[in-house]
């Protein structure tokens, strides 16, 4: 293991090697491009256009001699751009995601906001500089197939039909028996068609404030969506679909965010306990040990969120922690079963992959491969019957 973990290191740090070297010949190749196309020189080497050298010429595929060709635009415009793709601070997707809010006053600013960001921060900071009103809420059916096909002709049968002329007309050449024709092979059975791929739910800043998001749905979907709007006609009298997906989305968090720690529910009033006739002292026994807990209290679970902010807590040999905000479970330091203690300060939040590798260095492989088939067991058992399963992952 530990011999294992040297070799990963040292490819790590290859990795990094080449990253750097990546980065680097990213911003030399576009600058060099820049230089190349303000000289056209590739006019002097017979290329009809700058597209047709780097398709030809350096062999470049459409998409990429796109990025390029937009980059350099860029670069010319602002050349400080170049040192933000040197150090990684910047990529060509996120430069050009940038490239059309751009001016010379905020390209600094921009650039520092923008460094080391995520598409999605990046989408919405060119979003607020360049704000534009959302598209109303709609819904409509995708085409399909058979929409495209023409309409079967249609016959009227009530038409008066004419009379035909069965009578063969005289031919000049003699009329020579058909020969007999063979049978006909029987068509080759078409392949199945493969099924439509499903498009991606997509959702797009339009300003600093407002989204527009495109969501394929099934009809069963549509019709829970309609039936939400009768029901909830009080408190949404105009239907709008966003502010009911919205109350939905309301109902889902506090119903989830109640069973991972996120929300604190609401207090129960207490009642008044009843009045209950003095009892003799019974003589003093010898105190029980509690028994040991072994599920974390929402309490608990509160606590833990609030401590780790909602992230995975696996540290990274790189240095930090894992940060996903993905399926994440509550995890024993050291297991129950090792004798560890289920309170706050012997747990922390997981993402379910580090919980399981935590799991599988802790019990062994083969332990947790006949847990997992026995878990499959029960939870087809629970589907079968109605259950929803259990929310907590295994005590480690």
């Amino acid at each position: 293991m530990l011999n294992d973990k040297v070799i990963a290191r040292e490819k790590c740090q290859e990795l990094k090697n080449l990253v750097g070297d990546e980065l680097s010949i990213v911003a030399t190749f576009l600058q060099l491009l820049m230089e190349f196309n303000r000289d056209k020189r590739h006019e002097q080497l017979g290329f009809a256009s700058l597209w047709d050298f780097c398709r030809k010429g350096l062999g470049l595929c459409e998409s990429t001699t796109g990025r390029r060709l937009k980059a350099i635009k860029v670069i010319e415009r602002f050349p400080a751009a170049v040192d933000y793709l040197r150090n990684g601070r910047l990529c060509v997707t996120r430069l050009l995601l940038l490239a059309d809010v751009l001016t010379t006053d905020n390209a600094a600013e921009l650039f520092t906001r923008a460094s080391r960001r995520s598409l999605r921060d990046i989408e919405l900071l060119a979003a607020s500089e360049d704000p534009k009103p959302a598209p109303a809420a709609r819904i409509h059916k995708f085409p399909t197939k058979s929409d495209s096909l023409p309409p079967p002709p249609s016959f009227n049968f009530d038409a008066p039909v004419s009379p035909v002329d069965d009578t063969i007309p005289p031919s000049p050449c003699p009329i020579e028996p058909e020969p007999e024709l063979a049978q006909a092979p029987e068509p080759e059975a078409q392949p199945t068609p493969l099924p439509r791929p499903r498009r991606r739910a997509t959702v797009r800043p339009t300003s600093s404030q407002e989204y527009s998001a495109r969501l394929p749905v099934s009809r069963e979907w549509v019709q829970k969506l309609e039936l939400a709007k009768k029901l909830g006609s009080h408190v949404v009298p105009t239907g709008d679909p966003v502010a009911i997906l919205e109350l939905a989305l309301d109902l889902f968090i506090e119903k989830y965010g109640k069973r991972r720690g996120a929300i604190t529910p609401k207090p129960r009033a207490k009642k008044a306990a009843p009045e209950v006739a003095a009892t003799p002292a019974k003589p003093a026994e010898a105190e029980k040990e509690p028994p040991k807990k072994e599920r974390f209290t929402a309490g608990d679970k509160r606590a833990l969120w609030d401590r780790d902010g909602g992230r995975c807590v696996w540290p990274v040999d790189t240095g930090g922690v894992c940060g996903s905000e993905w399926q994440l479970e509550f995890d024993h330091v050291e297991a129950v079963a090792k004798g560890g203690a289920t309170d706050v300060s012997s747990a922390r939040q997981l993402c379910r992959k580090h919980n399981d590798q935590h799991a599988r260095e802790t019990f062994g492989e083969a332990f947790m491969e006949a847990k997992k088939r026995a878990s499959r067991v029960v939870t087809g058992v629970a589907a079968s019957s109605g259950g929803d399963g259990n929310e907590e992952s295994p005590s480690t």
